[in-house]
């Protein structure tokens, strides 16, 4: 049997604890274990160390401890380098190196895995761009250019020098062909663009005529239409605002200026009896007492427009005492006191207004004519 088997566990601890003992002791290792003499001296201080912790120790073990410092067997001497000693390591460091190649394992493959969804994008957008660009150039681009030169055609059909112009078109549209036969996006575009701006210019060249005509057209039936020096001067005003508006071009600004024009027309096509109001509930007469001259007043007599039908027509009227227009359907006009008696007196012998008819506006005409003696100011409010 061993060494080792001769004695016990607690033996065994005893010994090593010597040798912990010996090691630790100043000046017992180094130079101390020559000679049985040395021995001896070296078995005596160690007994003295353990009697001072009050252990009484063995000659056997403490013969024994001498022993096992000589052989150094329970001191620790770390491997030489090379292959058993990498081994070694590599597996007292299993758990931080299999944390590393893990780590390492997974960030590449995400660095795989990303490239490859990179890698899949870019090819999936080049080939929808190369997609994108056939259908641009067999399908999308040709069917412009088709469009285009049919519209610059038509166009040119309706101005004097269309067929000038037709031949600019097809210089550009020769332009645009050979550009799709090479592959050339965009001076296909360019030249597309190029037709549809003389389509364009032609379209705004027919535009202004036809604006030019509508409004030669409205001006000389409202000039037919005006009977009376008020009417013609307005419309003479309204045709310069809406010719210029046609020349301008701009079909906006020329409906705007149309509309006017029309609504200058209705007005003086219609016809208008200006007549005192006289309802149940409601004022046919009023007077004002005057800032400058508390004891005098002014009177009104208090009318509508109406068409030959009887319906009321709303007017836009002067108010002298704001200075301000406003659009209304009975407003009063200033008359004498002696007209504002008459009717007063006419309305208290029957509780009715018999002549009611005070002036009236013929169809053709912007001017009132009054039955009355008024001085042709007007309220609206009272």
């Amino acid at each position: 049997m061993s060494r080792r088997s001769d004695i016990g566990v607690d033996q065994i601890m005893l010994v090593m604890d010597g040798v912990d003992t010996l090691t630790h002791v100043e000046g017992i290792v180094d130079g101390e274990l020559s000679g049985d003499e040395c021995r001896m001296a070296l078995k005596e201080k160690l007994r003295s160390v353990y009697r001072q912790q009050g252990v009484e120790v063995s000659d056997d073990i403490l013969d024994k401890a001498i022993s096992a410092l000589e052989e150094q067997r329970f001191v620790y001497r770390p491997l030489k380098p090379g292959f058993k000693r990498t081994i070694a390591k590599a597996y007292v460091n299993r758990n931080k190196y299999f944390l590393r190649g893990a780590i390492a394992l997974a960030a590449s493959a995400i660095a795989v895995y990303t490239f490859d969804k990179i890698e899949h994008s870019l090819v999936e957008k080049r080939r929808k761009a190369a997609e994108e660009t056939i259908l641009l150039l067999r399908e999308n681009l040709p069917r412009e250019l088709e469009r285009a030169v049919a519209s610059a055609t038509l166009a040119a059909r309706e101005i004097t020098d269309g067929e000038a112009l037709m031949n600019d078109v097809e210089r550009l549209r020769l332009d645009a062909r050979a550009a799709l036969a090479s592959s050339d996006v965009d001076g296909a575009r360019k030249a597309i663009d190029g037709i549809d701006a003389i389509r364009k210019e032609m379209e705004d060249r027919i535009s202004t005529r036809r604006m030019a005509s509508e409004a030669g057209a409205l001006i000389d039936e409202a000039r037919a239409v005006a009977k009376d020096f008020a009417a013609m001067k307005a419309i003479e005003a309204a045709a310069v605002d809406l010719e210029r508006a046609a020349k301008g071009g701009r079909r906006g600004s020329f409906e705007t200026a149309k509309a006017k024009f029309v609504a200058l027309m209705d007005e003086i096509r219609l016809p208008l009896i200006i007549r005192i109001v006289d309802r149940p509930g409601e004022m046919s007469g009023i007077w004002r007492v005057r800032d400058d001259d508390p004891r005098t007043k002014v009177h009104y007599l208090v009318v509508e427009a109406v068409r030959p039908d009887g319906t009321t027509v709303p007017r836009r009227i002067h108010n002298v005492e704001t200075d301000r227009i406003e659009t209304v359907t009975k407003w009063a006009i200033r008359v004498p006191e002696s007209v504002y008696r008459k009717v007063a007196d006419d309305k208290k012998s029957d509780g009715l207004i018999n002549d009611r008819d005070v002036g009236v506006k013929p169809a053709g005409a912007l001017d009132i004519s009054w039955t009355v003696e008024t001085t042709g100011q007007t309220i609206t409010q009272w």
